[in-house]
């Protein structure tokens, strides 16, 4: 019987010691940029306004003008809680500043594209940058939290451009 109690008490503190708390107040940014050709920002605030930002340097270059494209907006409350969600099991503060950058890791580059990665909360900040590498591994929720931050950038820019 006190096995049992013991068995439950592990289970017991390892759920709790599981639970994120969620975040309350907080700004998230998530950058990516390839030097010379572009640069897509998303920002988002703990009240589900978003601002994008996005320059495409290669095309301004060429035709000797700056075309940013500037979006403001609210996320619907399912796309606010995802990402919300997403933060919080990302556990981003656990995280290290830096990812792709060694000599062994930039060997096997994917890309010359950087990601950059803040938050900020009362209580902490973060910032992270990553230039990915076959080489590298993210835990579940992190690459869940890009692919999602993708994916809104990509269809709040699509609205804008066809309206």
């Amino acid at each position: 019987m006190t096995n049992l109690w013991m068995g439950f008490l592990i289970l017991l503190a390892a759920f709790g010691c599981s639970n994120h708390k969620p975040l309350d107040e907080f700004t998230f940014l998530f950058s990516m940029e390839s030097a010379d050709n572009y640069k897509t920002e998303f920002l988002l605030n703990s009240d589900s306004t978003y601002k994008i930002s996005k320059y495409n340097y290669f095309f301004d270059n060429f035709e000797s003008k700056r075309k940013p494209l500037y979006i403001e907006g609210r996320l619907s409350p399912h796309q606010f809680y995802t990402i919300q969600q997403l933060l919080t099991k990302s556990r981003l503060f656990k995280m290290k500043d830096d990812y792709g950058f060694s000599e062994e890791e930039n060997s096997s580059a994917l890309t010359d594209v950087i990601w950059q990665i803040s938050l900020n909360t009362s209580e902490n900040q973060k910032f992270i940058t990553i230039k990915p590498s076959r080489k590298l591994q993210f835990s579940r929720p992190f690459l869940e939290l890009i692919d999602f931050s993708g994916d809104l950038i990509d269809e709040k820019v699509k609205e804008a451009e066809t309206n």
